[in-house]
């Protein structure tokens, strides 16, 4: 949590391809599934050291508790897993371009043009398969100011009325308040005849990289890491789209489950993770990235829809399922039915509730404990 916190890797993460014990994180989030890993292990390590090293009593009442939970956990998995979690009564038919921009030429000038012509093209080919109601491109698809209007801009206006669909795309953007400029990592929202129906800031920055934590007492640290940008967060607040509210999740805002949570609660219908993992290369970070924003669609039973520059873009359903997945590193584009809808579930409407209460005790338990112990 500190300097505003990167939970990546939280140990729960670890059970996502389980898909039987991946459904309880719908009651108590990924921390909750963090907890029964730490329980289990400590209650098997504690059975082994007694019986074998001779030392201490069976931890009886633990091993009975934590054969429970995992019983329930296990139980209520495959309790959901026969009711129709990821079916909707009303589907939107998506299209996720996946531009593969290689990152040493993204910001360039020169290639704008060029970049531009690529996700329209994979725009247009997966709107010949069919009726498209949804296009999305990826965090920061436009390198320009899509706001300042010009060429490049209404391209992105024609392609959105050249597939007769909704075009959601990232960009950066700006906004002058008490005359003062402040950037912002957004995504901006097209109705099918290229008018501009909304903007979605990025809430969560990345620190380091688009801000510098603490900056006014770290003036020189903008001169050590290149590339810092000035950015300013935004407010949680969601897109319409043809009846429906959309919550967009800009680039690893998705290993966030407060903030999934929060655009749920705002009334999203269904989840958007734009994001640029190019700078992860080919590392197990992209796949890891992708299967972390599985348990927002579990904890909040909503459809996430992904697309990402280099990939992994994908759709995953509300009982976290990978429905389907672009390799990394190719320009492709992905079609789909995304279900509309999030259903009410216990982390939905109380959220990390149990990891807090678990935190008050672990402090009122060590400050219990310390007073058995003299200091030596």
């Amino acid at each position: 949590f500190l300097l505003t916190g990167f939970p990546w890797a939280t140990l729960g993460y670890s059970l996502q391809p389980n898909t039987l014990l991946l459904q309880s994180a719908d009651l108590f989030g990924v921390y909750g599934l963090s907890f029964l890993l730490v329980l289990t292990n400590i209650t098997l390590a504690e059975t082994v050291r007694c019986r074998f090293g001779r030392s201490g009593q069976l931890p009886r009442l633990g091993i009975r508790v934590t054969c429970l939970l995992v019983l329930l956990t296990c139980g209520n998995g495959w309790w959901r897993l026969q009711q129709p979690l990821d079916h909707r009564e009303r589907t939107m038919s998506t299209v996720l371009a996946q531009g593969n921009i290689d990152q040493g030429v993204k910001w360039n000038p020169a290639y704008q043009t060029k970049t531009i012509d690529i996700y329209r093209r994979l725009s247009l080919e997966g709107a010949k398969q069919g009726p498209t109601d949804l296009l999305v491109w990826p965090e920061s698809a436009t390198p320009f100011y899509f706001q300042d209007g010009g060429p490049l801009a209404a391209l992105v206006r024609d392609t959105a009325q050249d597939c007769n669909s909704y075009l959601l795309f990232g960009s950066p953007a700006y906004e002058v308040v008490n005359r003062k400029v402040r950037y912002l990592n957004s995504a901006f929202l097209l109705s099918p005849r290229g008018q501009v129906l909304g903007r979605s800031d990025k809430v969560h920055l990345v620190p380091f990289g688009e801000y510098v934590p603490l900056g006014a007492f770290l003036p020189f640290v903008d001169k050590l890491v290149v590339g810092i940008g000035d950015f300013s967060p935004g407010e949680v607040s969601t897109l319409p789209a043809d009846g429906a509210k959309l919550g967009v999740l800009v680039c690893f805002e998705g290993i966030f489950p407060e903030l999934a949570r929060s655009y749920v609660r705002q009334g999203s219908d269904l989840l958007i993770n734009i994001t640029n993992d190019a700078w992860f290369g080919r590392s197990s970070a992209p796949y890891q990235h992708l299967e972390m924003t599985c348990f927002r669609a579990v904890e909040n039973r909503v459809w996430v829809a992904r697309a990402a520059n280099t990939g992994i873009s994908a759709f995953i359903s509300p009982s976290g399922k990978i429905v389907a997945a672009t390799p990394i590193f190719e320009e492709r584009f992905l079609r789909g039915q995304v279900g509309i809808g999030a259903e009410p579930t216990l982390y939905n409407r109380w959220g990390d509730v149990g990891p807090i209460i678990c935190l008050i005790l672990s402090g009122f338990w060590l400050i219990r404990t310390r007073r058995h112990f003299p200091a030596t």
